[in-house]
Formats: structure tokens, C-alpha cells, sequence
């Protein structure tokens, strides 16, 4: 499975129901690892809420933090609130102008949101002070977490793509460091520049807004950072 917009039923957590309150739910995003998205309310006044089973290997206070470093400089999600349950986590969080890039109209048109993707992440690599990232997303903190989470238990390799489920947890990590052009892992890379763990950030959002030119209107597509 790909992440990407549910076209499936999707099974709603209770802890989910509980934080709508009652206010009606829409699923727009599921990924590999049991994380969904859902809307919540109707527009315009809407929001999102994001939520992910503690078996995912996915920390949303991370992305939480990720998504205050980088709001004085780039459009991103504001926080509503924040939970946990027995089974999972949450977050809530406000939603913002425009289209996920990934909606039909985009579809039909990928030249224009490809561009505006690429736009968006030149605009991110270039307003981000990627110098003081204070996040990682280097080869050796990925295999520390790793080995954290082997040590909770709570890695299960029948999750895994097919191609890698015949390896033990010792064989995937040293595939991994050997990918990286590395037989063991070491601290060389943490801080790297290019090792800052922004990727949570990256543009989905297509804003559309109309501008004059001359004397026609055309159509100005905006990207925006959004993870929900």
C-alpha cells in the first residue's frame, strides 16, 4: 500500500470519535504504518486531526516540534491540541488554503502541481535555516531509533515489504549502512547540513488564487508546507 487518500472503509479509532466530539469525520489520509488523517467538521470551519497507533514507529510530538521550528517562516498547520490514548496518539491542527496536491483536479493536471511541489520545496530549502536544524534524519540516529524500538518490542518484521521480510532485524540495518555506501554505522553524519530531518514539512498543498494579467485572470498556484 502507498499512502495516499483511503479508497477503502476506514475503521475509526475510538479515541478519534472522542476527540470529534461529535462533529462529523472524514478520512483523506492513511499511510503504510496504520497513521490516518482525518477532517473534521465542515468547511470553512474544519480542521484536521492526525493520528497514529504506537505500533507505527512514529513520534507526532517529532513532527509537532518540526512544525513550530519552522512556522516563522513558512506556512505550515497550527496546532489545536494534542493527546494520547492507550492506542495511539493524536494532534489537531488548522487547516490551511488550497488542495491536497494529490486531489483529482491535480491529478489531471500534473504539470502545474509538480511544478508548484518543486516550487515549494525550493522555497523551503532556501527560507529554512537548515544551519541551526536542531532535528536529524542521519543514517546513525535512524539506526539508533531503530534499536530502540527493537528493544520495546516493538518492531514486527511481517510488516515489512516482501522484499525484506526474509531478513532479521541485524541483517535489514546493516543493508541499510551498506546502501549508504558504509559498512558500519558512524557519527560522521549527524551533523551534516543535508542530515536535518525536515522531510515532515514537505509541500501537499496547492493554493489557487486569481491575479490580473493584462486583461485576462489566470490562476496563481501557490504551494504550502502541510502535513495534514
Amino acid at each position: 500500500m502507498i499512502a495516499g487518500p483511503p479508497d477503502f472503509d476506514v475503521t475509526v479509532p475510538a479515541a478519534v470519535v472522542a476527540v470529534a466530539a461529535g462533529e462529523p469525520l472524514r478520512p483523506v489520509w492513511v499511510n503504510q504504518v496504520g497513521g490516518m488523517t482525518f477532517a473534521v467538521g465542515e468547511p470553512p470551519g474544519h480542521h484536521f486531526l492526525k493520528w497514529n497507533p504506537r505500533t507505527s514507529g512514529i513520534d507526532l510530538s517529532q513532527e509537532i516540534s518540526r512544525l513550530e521550528w519552522a512556522a516563522p517562516v513558512t506556512p505550515v498547520p497550527v496546532l489545536i491540541d494534542r493527546g494520547a490514548a492507550e492506542e495511539g496518539e493524536w494532534f489537531t491542527s488548522r487547516a490551511l488554503p488550497g488542495e491536497n496536491a494529490v486531489a483529482e483536479r491535480w491529478k489531471a493536471d500534473p504539470a502545474t502541481a509538480v511544478a508548484a511541489v518543486g516550487k515549494g520545496l525550493r522555497r523551503l530549502h532556501d527560507t529554512l535555516p537548515a544551519e541551526h536544524c536542531p532535528f536529524s534524519w542521519s543514517l546513525d540516529d535512524r539506526l539508533a531509533k531503530i534499536e530502540e524500538r527493537a528493544a520495546l518490542d516493538l518492531i514486527d518484521p511481517a510488516t515489512w515489504h516482501a522484499e525484506h521480510q526474509a531478513l532479521n532485524l541485524g541483517q535489514a540495518s546493516r543493508t541499510a549502512s551498506c546502501t549508504q555506501g558504509r559498512t558500519a554505522p558512524t557519527a560522521a553524519s549527524s551533523s551534516r547540513p543535508d542530515a536535518c530531518d525536515c522531510e515532515m514539512l514537505a509541500p501537499t498543498q496547492i493554493s489557487t488564487s486569481t491575479a490580473a494579467t493584462g486583461m485576462q485572470e489566470s490562476p496563481v498556484v501557490a504551494p504550502i508546507s502541510c502535513t495534514s
